[in-house]
């Protein structure tokens, strides 16, 4: 006669045991910025994340509409009790190798330890902090936006528009998941404390070091956690390879600041700009 396991208490401990013991478990590898430098970048910009364990993945599941979904496949990144907008999901295969990646953006204003949650599986992500300020590879001429080369260099005076990530707060944030608005600019806030930020942006050559002149800092518009920089070239220019360093100070004082510290502080960022001689 076969028996009903549910009108039995050990049998369902049992299999719940059975059951639990075959489940994946999640792993964490690394968590990396959008440009695949190790560490968790700050709210608003874009992080990926690589794991073992996530179950049911096949192939890639990418985010779509507004805001972005903050679950795909079942899989969600937490930020205590707020879920970051997700803009994929894919399950790797390599020979016996397999992992998973989560492309996702770090929900404004969270402060909560993160974490990738599928199911009743949850594993803490490290929230070492990745470098201030990183720009993506290629720029834009921006009179057309097509791609600066080699053989399409700047030119002498010519405005120029690079992006990056993990550039810190904006003034008028969109909602977490939502691309910049195009009816305004969002740009980066001056504000740190009772202190303020000072951007600097300038050009180094073999040659020269040359400020530059800056038209625009901020969120690219039409893109979630993306920055856009617009600056001119300087007229004359000197020979290349040039290299863009983009800086930020702000002198905190030495009296508690909230938010700022104490004493002088300073990152700065660089990127190599596609031109020769």
């Amino acid at each position: 006669m076969t028996r009903s396991c549910s009108k039995f208490p050990l049998c369902i401990a049992l299999l719940l045991a059975i059951s639990v013991e075959g489940r994946s478990e999640i792993r964490i590898l690394q968590v990396y910025s959008a440009i695949a430098t190790p560490g968790l970048p700050a709210p608003g910009s874009l992080a990926t994340v690589y794991c073992t364990g996530i179950d049911g993945i096949e192939g890639t599941l990418e985010g779509s509409g507004v805001p972005l979904p903050t679950s795909l496949g079942g899989v969600r990144v937490t930020f205590g009790a707020v879920d970051a907008p997700l803009l994929a999901v894919k399950d790797v295969r390599s020979g016996d190798n397999a992992y998973q990646q989560i492309n996702f953006q770090v929900p404004f204003g969270a402060t909560a330890a993160p974490a990738v949650v599928q199911g009743a599986q949850r594993a803490g992500l490290p929230n070492t902090p990745a470098p201030w300020g990183q720009f993506f590879f290629g720029a834009q001429h921006a009179d057309n936006y097509r791609p600066v080369t080699f053989n399409d260099p700047p030119k002498a005076g010519e405005w120029i528009i690079a992006y990056g990530t993990n550039f810190g707060d904006v003034v008028g944030q969109p909602q977490s998941g939502v691309p910049a608005p195009t009816d305004r600019l969002v740009p980066l806030s001056t504000r740190i404390g009772l202190a303020l930020w000072n951007f600097r942006l300038r050009l180094d050559t073999v040659t020269a070091e040359i400020p530059l002149e800056v038209g625009f800092l901020g969120l690219a518009p039409g893109k979630v956690g993306v920055y856009q920089f617009n600056f001119r070239m300087p007229d004359p220019l000197p020979p290349g390879p040039a290299w863009i360093y983009m800086q930020r100070i702000a002198d905190c004082g030495w009296r508690p600041n909230p938010g700022c510290g104490g004493g002088l502080r300073m990152d700065f960022t660089e990127w190599w700009l596609l031109y020769s001689e």
